[in-house]
C-alpha cells in the first residue's frame, strides 16, 4: 500500500546531503551485492573528496562479479575512488593473499582511516562494528543505514545492538532501521513497487484472473481492478482450483 516511489537517484541525493555536512568518519551500511548502491556511494565519495573503503570480502566479490558480467556493469576495483580496507588479522587465506597481491597499491589499514577520518566512506555493516574500536570515530561521525528496516525479531535485536554500539562510540545514525521510525529522506529503495505501479502493471497485462499472494492488502485489488479481471483472494487452508 506504499504511495511513494523513490529511486536510486533520490537515495544518492539524500546521502550526499549527509556526507557533505559530515566532518568526521562516514560509514555506509548496505548489502555488498547492491552494485547500484555501491556506485551511488562511490560517486558521493568522489564528489566530497573522500574515498570508498570496502572490505576484502566485498572487493573479492566485486572482482568475481565483474568477470562474470559481459556488459561490465560492475565497477572495476582499479577505478579512482576505491580503497580496500584491510582489517587486522592474525593470518590470511589464499583468496585474501591473491587479492592483496593484485591490489596492494591501494589498500588502507584501520590506522590509516583513523588518522584521516574525513577522507573516507567505509562500507561496514553491523558485523564489522568491531572496526570502530580501532578507528575510534571522531565527533560528527555518521553511520548511514542504507538497507531495509528490521522486519523480524532477529533483525530487530541486531538493530538494537547496532544502536547501542553507535551510542557507545558517539556515532550518529541516519536512515530508517526500525519499522516504528518515521521515514525521512530516502536512504534505501526497496525492491517492491508502489501501489500505483502495481495497479498499472495489472491494467497493462489485463489478466483474466488475479490472485493476490504477496500482500497484506488484497482488498486494494478488489477495489481497484475488479472491473477488468476476476480477483480471487486465497483463504488459509482452502484449496484453490486453477
Amino acid at each position: 500500500n506504499s504511495e511513494k516511489s523513490h529511486t536510486e537517484s533520490s537515495v544518492k541525493e539524500a546521502a550526499m546531503r549527509i556526507v557533505e555536512k559530515c566532518r568526521g568518519l562516514v560509514v555506509a551500511d548496505f548489502g555488498p551485492r547492491n552494485v547500484e548502491r555501491l556506485l551511488s556511494f562511490l560517486e558521493i565519495a568522489r564528489a566530497t573528496g573522500r574515498e570508498l573503503a570496502i572490505l576484502p570480502k566485498d572487493a573479492y566479490l566485486l572482482d568475481v562479479m565483474r568477470m562474470a558480467q559481459s556488459d561490465q556493469s560492475v565497477p572495476a576495483l582499479s577505478e579512482p575512488g576505491f580503497r580496500i580496507y584491510w582489517e587486522y588479522q592474525s593470518s590470511e587465506n589464499a583468496w585474501r593473499k591473491l587479492l592483496r597481491d593484485q591490489y596492494s597499491y591501494f589498500g588502507v589499514t584501520p590506522s590509516d582511516v583513523a588518522a584521516n577520518q574525513d577522507k573516507f566512506i567505509c562500507c561496514f555493516s553491523f558485523w564489522d562494528i568491531n572496526e570502530l574500536a580501532y578507528i575510534k570515530p571522531v565527533p560528527d561521525s555518521v553511520w548511514i543505514y542504507s538497507s531495509c528496516e528490521a522486519f523480524d525479531e532477529e533483525m530487530a535485536i541486531t538493530g538494537e545492538r547496532l544502536d547501542n554500539w553507535l551510542k557507545h562510540y558517539n556515532v550518529r545514525r541516519e536512515g530508517r532501521l526500525h519499522k516504528e521510525e518515521q521515514e525521512g529522506d530516502p536512504l534505501h529503495v526497496s525492491g517492491h513497487a508502489s501501489q500505483a505501479d502495481l495497479l498499472e502493471i495489472v491494467r497493462t497485462i489485463r489478466p483474466k484472473t488475479l490472485i493476490p499472494v504477496h500482500t497484506e492488502h488484497p482488498e486494494i485489488y478488489i477495489q481497484s481492478v475488479s472491473d477488468i479481471c476476476q480477483v480471487r483472494v486465497p483463504e488459509e487452508g482452502v484449496p484453490m482450483e486453477l
